[in-house]
Order: C-alpha cells, then sequence, then structure tokens
C-alpha cells in the first residue's frame, strides 16, 4: 500500500510565471451570462435599460440601487457576487516551484491521524489507498470521502509531513494553470465537473452523501490536480497588511445553487475569509523529500 508520501499522490507545479486575477474580458463573459439568466432578451426595454446600467455600474465598481438588484429577478447571492469587485485585476506573477497533493486530503486519513493510529502523518495511507473499510452495496471498493478539515488539525497533520498550507497564488495556479482559465477544467462551466451544490446527483457518493476525492474527471486541473472545484472549500494562507491569514479558496456547496454555481467556482474567485466550520486541504512542500538507503533513491 502506497503512503501520502508517495509521489504517486503529489505534482511538481514548477516554476515560472503565472496569470492570477480576472480581465474585464472574462468579467464581461461573465456579465452577459447574468444577462442570459435573467433572460434580458425577453425584458420589456426599460428592464433593459436598467440592467444595462447596473452592468456599468459594475465596471466601474459601483454599487447597484435596489430597484437595479430587483430587476434582475434573481438570487441576492447571485447579484452578489456578479459584482466580482472583490477578485483582483488580471496580473502576471513568478512563483517558486513547489509540490501539491493530487487530491485533497480525505476523511479516513483525518480520523486515522485524529485517532493516533498512525506513527506519523507520513505513514497514513495515499488517498486512493485507504484501508477497505468502507464498500458499496454491490461490494467494490468506496475508495475515499472528502473530509472536511479544521485549520488547527490540518497544521499538525501538515507540521508532520513536513509541509505547509499552499498560500492563495500557489493554490489558483494549481486550479488554473498558467493560462488563466476561467475554472481548472477550461473556460466553459461544467456542472459534471464537481460537487456545486446540495442535491446535485451522482451515482459516486458516500453515506454521508459527500463525493469521493476521484469522483469528477471533467474537473481535474491542468497540472492534473482533481477535486479543486466542488466540495468543500480550501484553506490557503494570504498576506493582508503585512500578516499572515488563513482563508478559504472554493465554496462549500450547502451556500450554492444550479443557478449561482457558475459565478461562484471561479477558479479567480477567493470565496471568502476564513470559515472554522470544516474545510478542505490539500498541503504543499518547498522541496520533495528525497530518503536514500544505500545509495538508492526511493519514493522519489
Amino acid at each position: 500500500m502506497k503512503t501520502i508520501m508517495h509521489s504517486d499522490y503529489w505534482v511538481e507545479i514548477p516554476a515560472g510565471e503565472c496569470i492570477i486575477g480576472m480581465s474585464m474580458e472574462q468579467r464581461e463573459i461573465i456579465w452577459a451570462k447574468l444577462l442570459d439568466l435573467a433572460h434580458y432578451d425577453r425584458r420589456p426595454r426599460h428592464e433593459q435599460v436598467m440592467m444595462e446600467r447596473a452592468i456599468e455600474k459594475y465596471r466601474c465598481k459601483e454599487n447597484l440601487s435596489p430597484q437595479e438588484e430587483a430587476v434582475f429577478r434573481l438570487d441576492p447571492s447571485i447579484i452578489y457576487n456578479a459584482d466580482l469587485r472583490f477578485i483582483p485585476s488580471q496580473q502576471t506573477i513568478w512563483l517558486d516551484r513547489f509540490y501539491i497533493t493530487r487530491f485533497p486530503l480525505t476523511d479516513d486519513q483525518f480520523t486515522m491521524f485524529g485517532r493516533r493510529e498512525v506513527v506519523s502523518a507520513r505513514d497514513l495511507p495515499g488517498m486512493l489507498d485507504t484501508p477497505e473499510t468502507e464498500r458499496r452495496k454491490d461490494g467494490s471498493l468506496l475508495y475515499c470521502r472528502c473530509k472536511g478539515a479544521t485549520a488547527g488539525a490540518g497544521e499538525e497533520l501538515c507540521s508532520q509531513l513536513g509541509a505547509r498550507f499552499p498560500t492563495s497564488d500557489e493554490w489558483e495556479k494549481a486550479a488554473r494553470g498558467t493560462d488563466g482559465r476561467l475554472y481548472p477544467w477550461g473556460n466553459e462551466w461544467n456542472p459534471n465537473a464537481g460537487y456545486f451544490y446540495p442535491q446535485q446527483q451522482y451515482a459516486r457518493t458516500c453515506w454521508d452523501g459527500q463525493t469521493e476525492v476521484n469522483a469528477h474527471p471533467e474537473g481535474v486541473s491542468p497540472y492534473g490536480l482533481w477535486a479543486m472545484m466542488g466540495g468543500l472549500p480550501e484553506l490557503v494562507t494570504t498576506i493582508v497588511k503585512g500578516q499572515l491569514l488563513k482563508v478559504t479558496r472554493g465554496w462549500h456547496p450547502k451556500n450554492t445553487t444550479p443557478e449561482s454555481a457558475f459565478i461562484l467556482y471561479l477558479a479567480a474567485s477567493h470565496g471568502g475569509s476564513f470559515d472554522p466550520t470544516p474545510t478542505a486541504l490539500r498541503p504543499v512542500l518547498d522541496q520533495w523529500p528525497v530518503q536514500q538507503w544505500q545509495g538508492v533513491d526511493v519514493e522519489k
């Protein structure tokens, strides 16, 4: 059985430039989808004018009036997030090489770690090498369940791995690649690329309703990371006014609807400040640990 430290469970993100944030062209695409969702073409001209004025205010980062918000006739959360003002303008940055787990940590891994069933977090089984404790009714192995990680437990686990939380920029590069795409899988919204809202139907769900970490191959990122969007938001760190803060990237399905998912799960969206409720986590290593025995490298 492979452990969590096996190279199959990690992805090298090479040093180099990447795009973070959103361009004005990308914002225009989202606002066009918003108008389509609100049936702009079917509305009377005076309502169309009000919608157009609202979009112009979005461009100028101005607040909408209650009348302009109401004219869309959509869930207020959709209107609020269509603002996009909290997503920084598109820019190119340089990041050093880092290593990040291919899958978020799983329920079984956190359970084993919390119960001290392993000497060290490095001895945990890999995300798809969980002991056969869960099976479907047909007898097939139920691999892994997405697990909610508290910040404290996550820090302790990362410390034993010699790892840390990803930074917000590292997470974004791992999710979007280097071309600044809107979603990890591309520029078009795909409702089958993850678990995005309650009552979303999938064949591969677990007893507690969560989806498996490898349940959505359509949502894999350019670097080969699974489940970066859909499921629980992920813990990251960011620096604000010189202070290192824990925040989350992504959204919780319970806060999302089928109509709002396309705007909430943008790969550039920060998803809000840290929420102490369960979140997901994928550790980061600055260097790949090479263990040597009699001159032979193992588990590179």
